[in-house]
């Protein structure tokens, strides 16, 4: 719900174990529907973080929000689900929080001679609080995203490639990073604590651009 107790539509809510999820372990996730409810089942018995992921929206700026039950970013102050073998747990409304205070993070994601990384994806992570926020640059490499004060992170931004590309793009110096049929380029991350509006951040591909990329988009 937002902070009017009004439903979301599309929000999408993970179940987290505290023990961490293995490598091909199973996700448990939903998104909400139009009256804002959202059901998992069949996980098994267990202590969860559930978590969901709001669309924020300051100006221009959009991202999305990592966003503990009851209501909260930091995941120090999140209330653990247990779940018991055969039984429902019921009421879990996540609530948006009503005061928070956020810094704008705003640059651009460029190749190593400058030119613009475009569709790539930038994200802010606080692996201390559990917390990130994550967009996507436009097809000038610029991006923007609001960070909730007080929070001490890095920025990173990647690009997935598909194998297609990389055959018309030799230049492109892909990693060992891969999921399914997509190769994944980073950026040399940037340390960073939100105490201040940010305007002047560069993330940096080592590899040149290529005329290829980025792909055209229906």
């Amino acid at each position: 719900m937002d902070v009017n107790s009004l439903p979301i539509k599309d929000a999408c809510i993970d179940l987290e174990p505290l023990e961490g999820r293995g490598e091909n372990g199973a996700r448990f996730f939903d998104c909400s529907k139009a009256d804002g409810v959202f059901e998992m089942e069949m996980m098994p018995p267990g202590r969860y973080w559930l978590i969901a992921r709001d669309e924020i929206k300051v100006n221009q700026l959009k991202s999305k929000s990592t966003l503990y039950y009851p209501g909260v970013r930091d995941r120090d102050n999140a209330k653990i689900v247990s779940v018991e073998l055969g039984k429902f747990v019921e009421h879990l409304d996540i609530t948006l929080p009503s005061d928070e205070k956020r810094y704008q993070f705003t640059g651009r994601m460029e190749f190593a001679d400058g030119g613009p990384v475009a569709h790539a994806k930038v994200t802010f992570t606080s692996s201390q609080h559990g917390y990130k926020e994550t967009t996507e640059t436009g097809r000038d490499g610029s991006f923007g995203l609001s960070v909730v004060a007080g929070m001490e992170g890095q920025l990173d931004g990647e690009l997935g490639v598909l194998e297609p590309i990389l055959r018309s793009c030799p230049e492109l110096n892909v990693g060992t990073k891969v999921r399914g049929l997509i190769h994944i380029m980073d950026a040399t991350s940037i340390p960073l604590a939100s105490v201040s509006d940010r305007s002047d951040l560069r993330l940096v591909r080592s590899s040149p651009s290529c005329k290829a990329w980025p792909p055209a988009r229906n």
